[in-house]
């Protein structure tokens, strides 16, 4: 037991708070692995912020992105790491290739198909969008139907295969 809110480790896991060496010590202890692990997963996040900070990479390129795509809001005043979910969603949904890929350089493919891949995050127009627009590889992976798409996997209705 870590004796911790469960708002703490959610904010944790969304990167709005950090972890202390007190909570690392705590977890660590409570999974039964080391007690630096999570100190240093925290300091490896920190560098990798620092690093785009410094290479100018705060936010994708704009110019890659039609004014369409966010009509509800200034571009320059996006918070793309805390609305990441959101704009990952909408650039899926509405965006052409040239948006899609900037995305997926910006973001990473690993956290795409994180945020892709939650059944409950799937409109049914992004549903329809990926089954529909891109002719793509269709394999099977631990029973599940996923299409890939430059390279994500995506699931196309998180249904087993029988």
């Amino acid at each position: 037991m870590i004796n911790e809110y469960p708002q703490l480790l959610g904010d944790i896991t969304k990167g709005k708070r950090r972890i202390n060496p007190s909570l690392s010590i705590r977890i660590g202890k409570a999974l039964g692995i080391d007690e630096s692990f999570f100190s240093v997963l925290q300091a490896y996040y920190d560098i990798r912020q620092e690093n785009r900070k410094r290479s100018g990479q705060v936010h994708p390129d704009l110019k890659k992105f039609r004014s369409v795509i966010f009509w509800d809001t200034d571009m320059k005043t996006i918070d793309w790491e805390k609305n990441k979910p959101l704009v990952i969603r909408r650039v899926f949904e509405r965006g052409n290739d040239q948006e899609i890929n900037e995305i997926i350089r910006f973001y990473g493919k690993k956290d795409i198909s994180v945020i892709l891949g939650r059944k409950q995050d799937l409109s049914p127009a992004l549903k329809k969008f990926i089954q529909i627009s891109y002719i793509s590889i269709i394999i099977k992976s631990s029973g599940f139907c996923m299409k890939v798409f430059s390279g994500v996997l995506i699931p196309v209705d998180g249904k087993k295969l029988n």
